[in-house]
């Protein structure tokens, strides 16, 4: 995660050089979202983030599945929400965009064309939008 309370751009900087020097096999790179009842709740609602009114309409599902776009992340006082999503694209593109990561993933999917499809696809997403274009894991009730 980066964005959290005080991250400076130095900061998110070294988290970058982290990623890259650690060479996961896997990124998952989010913006921390207050929940109600954690303490970055209580800090974003001190600090006006929070819009009291959507936390019933958003546990009820009815601004959608999932919360993107539809429940606030934390943007920390020293960065711009817009610095930040940006610097998330950059490292999402750098990271998913080269050739070690690609020839990674070709020779765990070549055997299945639905997983090199998905792939393509995610791959487009990352290039346009700088994110994964991927639906989040949705447990299913059905048995």
């Amino acid at each position: 995660m980066i964005g959290h309370p005080g991250e400076t751009k130095k900061q998110l900087n070294d988290t970058k050089k982290m990623i890259f020097n650690l060479k996961p096999d896997l990124l998952g790179l989010s913006i921390p979202t207050p929940f109600p009842g954690s303490k970055l709740y209580d800090i974003a609602q001190k600090r006006g983030i929070i819009n009291t009114k959507i936390i019933d309409r958003f546990a009820k599902k009815e601004l959608g599945v999932g919360y993107s776009g539809n429940y606030p992340v934390f943007i920390p006082q020293t960065i711009t929400k817009e610095y930040l999503y940006s610097y998330m694209r950059n490292i999402n593109r750098k990271f998913y965009i080269n050739f070690r990561t690609f020839w990674k993933q070709l020779k765990q999917d070549i055997t299945s064309f639905r997983n090199i499809k998905g792939d393509a696809l995610d791959l487009f997403s990352l290039i346009f939008q700088g994110v994964s274009g991927r639906k989040p894991y949705i447990k299913s009730n059905k048995k």
